[in-house]
């Protein structure tokens, strides 16, 4: 195999990483290099792995990427799972290696055998979106499952997500609901909001829970919670209104970035007159290309009696298929 000389640092500091913690319980970081060199070429993986390491490291060696890749796969091929996810993670960059998602699908999949979960995921995830393979969610599943039941709180929300939309599996909201409050018990943030989902979906929707998952989610820091629970204030699924509220919670979630939060905290502050900040979440919104947003600001620019830049923003958005803003742009031409 045909090694480039210097890997990115990024990846220096994974396999700094992943020897740092092998450090912690083998005992072969204790020995000198010359006898970890022969214990390496007599084909011991764990010394094989130290050996990467100290090359990555330029611990009593020179500093060689190129060695370190070297003695990494020769641990990998003999099931040193961490090697194994090294040697995943540098076909998924191409650091180090030639760029072959395929290849990094089948050292995660050979980490996962033995039983990592976070390999397990990243297998689920590539057979989920076909990067390396085709599409194949049945799989996906699988190592999903197999993740989920070791504890891992991102592959049961992931499977509470393919449950709840029949994706790979026989459609199950029970099931849905059973992982996603596995991981909320974790703290995953985008399982509230999922279970908030949840119970407004059906023809009995279950407002009194959806908004305890949402405020547990928003008191979190789940933008995708604190969005709801201020669309909520704005007298929605049986909440009375308190704008003060859902400018409070709209804005946290604006804050993180919450395209949504931004359009809806806007609209709020346009409808009263509050157009200094309407215009400034506006353009936040806008400036991801949300069509709402664009919109929105468009109107505020009309206010400001900047109609050739209002025209165009507005244009953007009929761009997008807005039809508010095509409908506007149909009345003036």
């Amino acid at each position: 195999m045909i090694f480039r000389r210097k890997a990115p640092k990024a990846f220096r500091l994974f396999l700094l990483a992943v020897f740092a913690w092998l450090c912690a319980v083998s005992f072969v970081h204790a020995q000198d290099s010359n006898t970890l060199i022969q214990a390496a070429r007599n084909g011991d993986p764990n010394a094989q792995f130290e050996l990467a390491s100290r090359y990555a490291k330029g611990q009593g060696l020179p500093l060689d990427m190129e060695q370190s890749l070297f003695w990494l796969e020769k641990s990998a091929a003999q099931d040193h799972v961490l090697a194994q996810m090294g040697l995943a993670l540098a076909y998924s960059s191409g650091t180090g290696v030639p760029k072959s998602m395929e290849k990094a699908l089948a050292w995660w999949e050979r980490a996962a055998d033995q039983g990592q979960y976070s390999a397990m995921y990243n297998a689920a995830l590539m057979h989920r979106q076909g990067i390396g393979t085709p599409k194949n969610p049945q799989k996906a599943v699988k190592w999903l499952e197999k993740a989920a039941d070791l504890g891992l709180s991102a592959a049961q929300n992931m499977l509470g997500d393919m449950y709840y939309q029949g994706e790979g599996v026989r459609q199950s909201t029970k099931k849905a609901v059973k992982w996603y409050e596995k991981a909320a018990e974790q703290k995953v943030g985008p399982a509230f909001a999922s279970l908030g989902a949840v119970y407004l979906q059906g023809d009995n929707p279950d407002y009194k829970q959806a908004l305890e998952w949402y405020r547990k989610g928003a008191d979190m820091g789940d933008a995708e919670c604190q969005k709801n629970l201020g669309l909520a204030y704005t007298g929605r699924w049986g909440v009375h209104e308190d704008l003060t509220q859902a400018v409070i919670w709209l804005g946290k979630a604006a804050k993180q970035g919450h395209t949504s939060a931004q359009v809806l905290l806007a609209k709020i502050y346009f409808e009263n007159d509050m157009i200094d900040l309407a215009e400034e979440w506006a353009k936040e919104a806008a400036k991801a290309q949300d069509p709402k947003g664009l919109y929105l600001w468009a109107r505020i620019l009309i206010i400001r009696e900047d109609h050739n830049r209002a025209e165009q923003v507005m244009r953007q958005s009929a761009a997008l298929g807005y039809a508010p803003a095509k409908a506007w742009l149909e009345r003036i031409e």
